[in-house]
């Protein structure tokens, strides 16, 4: 997808990734992976060196490394340099297929990494209930972790084209809300009873609802609603995450949450953003994305 759900930017995991982090630690020149599959035709990755806590934002990028990806042990290609710090590869991912990315860099250790492409979660709009701030779904599986968010585009001339993805432009909602009985509470913050001027009343969470996996799903689906303020151009973005992306989201969230607090204590805690990359630092991880239009019963593929 070309618009960004992420909060954290990779300064954040550069200088998050390392335990017992203090201020005397040199973590520069680690090299830092981030790639994340997509349900795309394009895949993209980012090879750098991590900086210390006290350097400015600029990071260097390792050109001479070779980025490769095999899907269930059998080589696909390597990834190309399009841009300073961007490498990508026209490929699209099978779902439930497993995924190993392997970068070199010469006289270094070979960077290594597993994810597996998760299947979309089987999801459907109620079409007879079209309330403005409430939409109703139901849920028929859940064998990989569930990221669900409102964004909004910018615009008052943008159409919502059935099948386009949300542009660059689109602005992901601060506050969500539902009633699904598995939503992970860890980033709940008041209820949406607070907005007089919308008859809400579900508890509140920050940008996202997270709904972990289970290891069944009763007979008929999950019923459930998602209360925003929408508006004429809003989309919801359901996000079927791999357990690594799921473990990044969910630890990237948890840091920035704990680091808003004013006690300057904070600024020194232990707490780790999740890394999956040997040798290195940074994300191997995998994503599927399903959308639907405020007013679309179907739902948008990508």
């Amino acid at each position: 997808m070309r618009f960004k759900l992420l909060l954290l930017s990779v300064a954040f995991l550069l200088n998050a990734c390392v335990e017992n982090l203090n201020m005397d630690l040199d973590v520069r020149g680690i090299p830092v992976v981030n790639c994340i599959l997509k349900n795309d035709t394009v895949q993209t990755l980012s090879i750098t060196r991590s900086i210390g806590l006290k350097d400015k934002y600029i990071y260097e990028e390792i050109e001479n490394a070779r980025a490769t990806l095999y899907v269930n042990g059998y080589k696909i290609d390597t990834f190309k340099r399009v841009a300073y710090d961007l490498r990508q590869l026209k490929y699209t991912p099978s779902p439930g297929a497993s995924y190993r990315l392997v970068v070199e860099i010469p006289s270094e250790p070979t960077l290594t990494a597993r994810t597996t492409m998760p299947a979309n979660t089987y999801i459907f709009r109620d079409s007879k209930e079209l309330k403005h701030y409430i939409k109703y779904f139901t849920q028929y599986t859940a064998q990989y972790p569930l990221w669900i968010s409102v964004l909004t585009e910018s615009g008052v001339d943008k159409v919502l084209q059935p099948g386009a993805p949300p542009s660059e432009e689109a602005i992901l909602e601060r506050a969500i809300g539902t009633d699904h009985p598995w939503v992970d509470q860890f980033n709940q913050n008041g209820s949406f009873t607070e907005y007089p001027s919308a008859p809400l009343a579900t508890p509140k969470y920050d940008y996202y609802l997270r709904i972990p996996a289970q290891p069944e799903v009763p007979k008929g689906g999950v019923y459930f609603r998602i209360e925003a303020l929408y508006g004429e151009l809003s989309i919801v973005v359901f996000r079927t995450a791999s357990e690594e992306y799921d473990k990044y989201m969910k630890s990237s969230f948890e840091k920035m949450q704990f680091n808003k607090e004013d006690d300057f204590t904070t600024w020194f805690d232990e707490m780790r953003i999740f890394s999956n990359i040997e040798n290195g630092i940074g994300i191997f991880a995998a994503y599927s994305d399903k959308y639907f239009t405020r007013n679309e019963w179907l739902p948008l593929f990508r």
